[in-house]
């Protein structure tokens, strides 16, 4: 069956089924220019509803879709797309494409300086200058640097005038992954849900990491002149998502607000009445 016809038949069949646990197979939307495009739909929340499919999605940057990608998003009526990139990184890696009667949404939230590490590593060859715990770092700031930005996604997101939403970074993991923790967290998905969804991008993209690790790996080897016998952890922490890392997100929020909920809500300072109206409208 195409995957147009798919998305014909999830268009009108998603609002009226009564939602169930979708395995990381379903919830992938299998395009051709990203890989990492997915469903936050499924997922159980903790006074026993379950998120609605088809209405929240998450995803890496759209700028390689293909004509099929875009009729396949057309079916599907994305609304909103929410870009996470810096102008520099859509300057270097291209716009989104988008499919039509979606509105873009730019929301940039600049991660250059995390770069900066294996620039250095690659310009020293020296692999010891990359933090191993660099990501942590990136998830920490996030939640204490970034609050304006935050909250403005998710108020985006918990928007239903704006679903179905999608937001992405370049390869919908870290940046994305925080956003879409504190979005579940709004609608009562439970802890282990939202490690398990944080951690799929390993699955969904575990072929182009490793590509892009070897060839930083390659480069660094090339400019000290010594092959690497084995990845060092900070690397593969680096390029991999790690349970570490939105736990450290989890962490800084609950240290500064006594809870995620708390970071929402004083931090972030949504509106609780929107809160609740999402949740009423998204869930089942």
């Amino acid at each position: 069956m195409t995957s147009w016809w798919c998305a014909l038949l999830l268009l009108f069949w998603a609002p009226l089924a009564v939602a169930s646990s979708l395995s990381v197979k379903e919830r992938r939307l299998l395009l051709d220019g990203q890989d990492n495009f997915r469903d936050i739909g499924g997922y159980a929340t903790e006074d026993g509803r379950r998120v609605k499919p088809g209405i929240l999605f998450r995803s890496g940057a759209l700028n390689r879709l293909t004509s099929a990608d875009l009729r396949d998003l057309e079916l599907r009526r994305i609304k909103t797309v929410i870009e996470l990139r810096s102008a520099t990184e859509v300057a270097a890696s291209g716009k989104d494409l988008l499919p039509p009667g979606a509105r873009p949404v730019v929301i940039p939230i600049s991660v250059a300086v995390f770069d900066k590490p294996i620039r250095d590593a690659i310009a020293l060859g020296n692999i010891g200058v990359i933090p191993p715990d660099l990501h942590h770092q990136l998830a920490r700031s996030l939640i204490v640097e970034h609050t304006p930005e935050v909250s403005e996604v998710l108020n985006v997101m918990l928007n239903q005038n704006n679903w179905p939403v999608v937001v992405h970074c370049d390869d919908g993991g870290l940046r994305t992954g925080v956003v879409t923790m504190l979005l579940m967290v709004a609608l009562g998905v439970g802890l282990d849900d939202i490690k398990t969804d944080f951690l799929i991008t390993n699955i969904y993209r575990e072929i182009p990491i490793r590509q892009q690790m070897n060839d930083v790996l390659t480069a660094i080897a090339m400019k000290s002149g010594r092959p690497l016998s084995t990845v060092p952890e900070s690397v593969e922490a680096l390029f991999f998502m790690q349970e570490r890392d939105i736990e450290a997100a989890i962490e800084e929020a609950s240290r500064r607000y006594g809870s995620v909920e708390g970071y929402l809500l004083r931090g972030l300072k949504l509106d609780p009445a929107v809160i609740n109206a999402a949740r009423d409208a998204a869930l089942h």
